[in-house]
């Protein structure tokens, strides 16, 4: 399975288009084909795992994750996947784990350093959280979703300010993304509340009758 950062096999590109336009059933079937035709396709394997968690079936992705890492132990893939799915499950720490590997398998893997901060995010490990999505930046700058992932994990860590700015860069390169939009106003105007509200306590504290 690949993502946008990787090129994919062509057998699997029907499966995975199907996937992503959220035809699930059709990325299962067309994947089912697959392992019954070579039961160790760790590309199938790994990506039935994606269908299974959106279907909000965790522990049946866990376990064609573990199928597609007896196929290909350093599958990056699956390993990425591996982490979606622990991360869906609150083992957090594991879910690190497999996206540590995911990325010193395949360093240039967007996916895996995007799956690596959400799971760090979800943790609380901030820092961990901001150097994962800033290396997708890095990796990919001109794609808005970078941008909008680094403004996730700034905002997490309180830091509403660098958080608009990553916001509005991917605002910049997507300007018909409204829901990025929308994040935007919201996080200006629960900034300026909070400026409000400590510039109001400073006031009081220097009012010699308050």
């Amino acid at each position: 399975m690949t993502s946008e950062s990787d090129a994919s096999p062509g057998s699997l590109a029907p499966a995975i288009t199907a996937w992503r336009d959220g035809d699930l059933e059709t990325a299962a079937r067309l994947c089912r084909a697959r392992t019954d035709a070579d039961p160790l396709d760790a590309d199938a394997w790994a990506l039935m795992a994606r269908v299974a968690l959106s279907w909000r079936r965790p522990k049946h992705a866990l376990e064609l994750c573990g199928r597609a890492l007896v196929a290909d132990p350093a599958h990056p893939e699956a390993l990425v996947a591996l982490g979606a799915v622990l991360g869906a499950l609150a083992a957090f720490a594991e879910a690190e784990t497999a996206c540590r590997r995911a990325v010193h398998v395949r360093p240039q893997t967007v996916d895996g350093w995007r799956q690596w901060a959400d799971v760090a995010r979800l943790a609380g490990r901030h820092r961990t959280a901001l150097a994962a999505a800033r290396r997708v930046v890095a990796l990919r700058p001109e794609a808005p979703a970078a941008w909008s992932g680094l403004g996730t994990a700034l905002a997490a860590a309180g830091d509403t300010l660098g958080a608009g700015r990553a916001l509005a860069r991917a605002c910049r390169l997507d300007p018909r993304d409204r829901e990025t939009r929308e994040r935007l106003r919201h996080l200006m105007a629960l900034h300026r509340a909070v400026r409000d509200a400590a510039d109001a306590l400073a006031a009081e504290d220097s009012d010699p009758e308050g």
